[in-house]
């Protein structure tokens, strides 16, 4: 593999890294529901791509040496030195994403859960509201029975006084007629 080959190669997993690594760290953090269910997919794009760069530098390595091109030992280790932190910034980066689906799936397990719950609770209430309508009812029924009931009880006692008013008028005439006439 040829030295700008490897520095363009090295370039590109840096830029990739760089980005990755400000999304995961900045980005991702901030984004909710399927804004970050797609950045967490794009930052898994861009670590295949990272790690098919690693795969090509890897092996441009191996190959680099039966083309008989020398290197300088320094600029070699240098640049195996940088490929290993990109490929620890790679893994980290990797796990970081693991840890976002494992927190997205969790916090969709207990958006599902609240979810339900709510439906229960909504359940109770409307079976509560139901009940409250059928007491309100039969209240309305009880109340009317009772206004009818002291209707009743009034026009009773109407008729009660009246007919003790013509009992005392009838012994009032007969008292009249038997001591009077």
């Amino acid at each position: 593999m040829s030295s700008e080959k490897f520095e363009s190669l090295d370039d590109d997993f840096t830029s990739i890294l760089d980005s990755l690594r400000e999304r995961i760290e900045r980005k991702i953090p901030n984004y909710t529901g399927e804004e970050r269910k797609t950045a967490v997919r794009h930052a898994e794009r861009n670590m295949e791509e990272a790690n098919i760069i690693k795969r090509g530098t890897a092996s441009g390595f191996g190959g680099s040496e039966s083309y008989g091109f020398e290197r300088n030992d320094r600029v070699e280790a240098s640049q195996r030195a940088r490929l290993m932190e990109g490929t620890q910034i790679l893994n980290r980066t990797t796990d970081s994403i693991a840890r976002s689906h494992q927190i997205s799936a969790e916090t969709d397990q207990i958006g599902v859960e609240t979810i339900d719950e709510l439906g229960r609770q909504r359940e109770v209430l409307e079976r509560t509201r139901d009940r409250l309508v059928d007491t309100d009812t039969n209240l309305s029924r009880s109340r009317k029975i009772l206004k009818t009931m002291a209707m009743r009880v009034m026009t009773n006692k109407m008729i009660l006084i009246v007919v003790i008013l013509i009992e005392l008028a009838i012994l009032g005439i007969v008292i009249w007629w038997k001591f009077f006439k």
